[in-house]
């Protein structure tokens, strides 16, 4: 997650964490509001970006990661109109895929 807060981006991996922990997974070009009250959609790319796990990649390898995307305070993601947040409040590390 870029550009929230750490304790928000702590809470909302933890719970990532214990969705993962019980089997779920998340995937690229997944939506998910089960993180989050509506109207507050969490998105998943694939990160191509992987510049800043360079410790990650020391010690695993070869790294695949994805990145989850907040919305705003609308409900809306970065990609779709009218999103409410500046465009640099949250780096997007992979392209946007056609989310259905």
């Amino acid at each position: 997650m870029e550009g929230l807060p750490f304790e928000v981006a702590q809470a909302f991996l933890n719970l990532m964490g214990e969705d993962v922990k019980a089997g779920k997974r998340f995937a690229p070009g997944s939506i998910t509001t089960d993180l989050t009250e509506p109207p507050a959609p969490i998105a998943f790319i694939s990160v191509e970006n992987i510049a800043g796990l360079t410790a990650v990649a020391e010690v695993y390898g070869e790294v695949k990661a994805l990145q989850a995307i907040w919305s705003d305070s609308t409900g809306r993601l970065p990609w779709e109109p009218s999103y409410r947040n500046p465009a640099d409040a949250q780096p997007l590390l992979g392209p946007v895929p056609d989310f259905k």
